[in-house]
């Protein structure tokens, strides 16, 4: 019997299979829901972002007889809302539908075709302007992806644990009381949406906070809920939002990208290579040109060693293109994306005026000029310095103040037991902390969304109420 498979990347990620001849929902009320009744009337296989599963649809919505005229009335109905037609492998699991839908976005997003990038595991990722040719290795898929997310290559979940990284190492250098204080910002993140989104995104959280609730001691959440008060009263304003009266200075991180230029000619004179440095880059520690060596990539290596952030990849781009800062940007913003996907590439199809775009990734032995001249790309490989993250503050403060606003809007992007691991997480880390590191993890975003559900909880405890 002919099956249909409906992959949703919802709590842990489920897979719905069923027959071709099931029934089907009368009245399907959310992306998810239609999700199902599409696949099985179309024997497809579809993919749904987690964001984008339990969002309702308005009242009366009736999806076409066709499924791409289908899908293409649920996008204008849904405002986040893209979807595309892809192959890949038949390797890929039903399990990775949230690392399909970052990778489709990522892929959607390039802007420089063609473009092969050369990675450290001596792979080469091929970008095309034109979808690869189906082959019988692979699988057809409609993935229905949140373009209001970055389109980095990340899961939500990755990208969030590189940010709250990012920020812990950022903490060191601002006092506690030029940080901004994380609860009013969640305030104003409140304030500025309706009700029912409200309750939609804070329904999950409230779950996850109450989870968490349950799993630590009584006198270790009194500790933490006490700290928590005192990282109210010091991060950058009082805790009802008010302007605080404290004069904020503005630190300014040197950036030493200008000296990172001046080796990277050097180094380009030395081995009669390209060097080009991402004009966005930001460099907190004074690089230092390395001893001659016979190899690039040693030399390379040595140089970024001591360099946090900074990576290098060897890359061969189109044939006559000037390396304008503009184009440099998109490059290094390119080569970020493709670095995120995995073992197997994917093709993409075009939609509208968006291009078809496939990546192909091909083992580097099976590389040579002939094979980057037919593909449009010039065998001389260019040398790219770039951020590992996309940040370019120099200012501790907005850079700071940046990694807070993007930490709460994927953690409005989660869902109950995803948000669950990564309180879990913080807790063990505050564990294991002591004096100021403790502080620090109660100043994040994701501690404050924890708090938020707590000391109502608490309150109504000491209150001797129900809760």
């Amino acid at each position: 019997m002919t099956r249909t498979t409906v992959i949703i990347a919802a709590s842990l990620g489920w897979v719905l299979t069923v027959g071709a001849k099931a029934p089907l929902l009368q009245t399907p009320t959310s992306v998810g829901a239609v999700a199902v009744s599409l696949a099985a009337k179309h024997d497809a296989t579809i993919v749904v972002d987690p964001s984008l599963s339990d969002r309702n649809l308005p009242r009366g919505f009736t999806p076409d007889a066709k499924l791409e005229n289908a899908l293409n009335l649920l996008s204008a109905r849904v405002r986040e809302m893209a979807w595309r037609r892809i192959r890949v492998s038949k390797n890929r699991s039903a399990q990775e539908a949230e690392r399909i839908c970052a990778e489709v976005r990522a892929a959607a997003a390039t802007t420089i075709h063609p473009l092969a990038v050369e990675s450290p595991k001596q792979r080469t990722l091929f970008i095309t302007s034109i979808a690869a040719p189906a082959d019988s290795d692979s699988k057809t898929m409609y993935v229905l992806y949140d373009r209001s997310l970055p389109s980095d290559g990340m899961t939500n979940q990755e990208r969030f644990v590189e940010m709250q990284r990012d920020m812990t190492d950022l903490m060191s250098g601002l006092p506690p009381e030029e940080r901004p204080n994380p609860m009013a910002a969640w305030g104003k993140v409140l304030l500025s949406n309706d009700k029912a989104t409200i309750e939609r995104v804070m329904t999950p959280m409230h779950i996850a906070g109450m989870k968490m609730w349950g799993q630590v001691p009584p006198a270790q959440r009194q500790e933490m809920m006490n700290d928590s008060m005192q990282v109210m009263n010091r991060y950058g304003s009082v805790a009802s939002g008010a302007a605080d009266s404290r004069k904020t200075r503005t630190i300014t991180a040197p950036n030493y990208r200008p000296q990172l230029v001046e080796i990277a000619g050097r180094l380009g004179k030395r081995y009669d290579a390209i060097f080009l440095v991402e004009p966005s880059l930001v460099l907190g520690t004074l690089p230092q040109i390395p001893e001659d060596s016979d190899s690039i990539e040693a030399a390379l290596n040595a140089l970024i060693r001591p360099l946090r952030n900074v990576e290098w990849r060897r890359i061969y781009i189109p044939r006559n293109i000037e390396a304008t800062r503009s184009y440099v940007n998109s490059l290094a913003a390119d080569v970020r994306r493709i670095e995120a996907f995995g073992e197997s590439g994917m093709a993409v199809n075009g939609k509208e005026s968006e291009p078809a775009v496939s990546v192909d990734i091909i083992s580097k032995k099976l590389v040579d000029k002939a094979r980057l001249s037919s593909s449009g790309l010039d065998g001389k490989p260019v040398y790219l310095l770039y951020n590992r993250s996309s940040s370019g503050e120099a200012d501790t403060q907005s850079r700071y103040e940046r990694l807070l606003t993007n930490q709460m809007r994927s953690l409005l992007s989660m869902n109950s037991d995803q948000l669950g691991d990564a309180m879990d997480q913080a807790i063990q880390s505050y564990q294991s902390g002591e004096g100021a590191r403790r502080s620090d993890v109660m100043g994040l975003p994701l501690m404050a969304a924890m708090m938020a559900t707590w000391f109502p909880r608490a309150a109504k405890e000491q209150a001797g109420k129900p809760f």
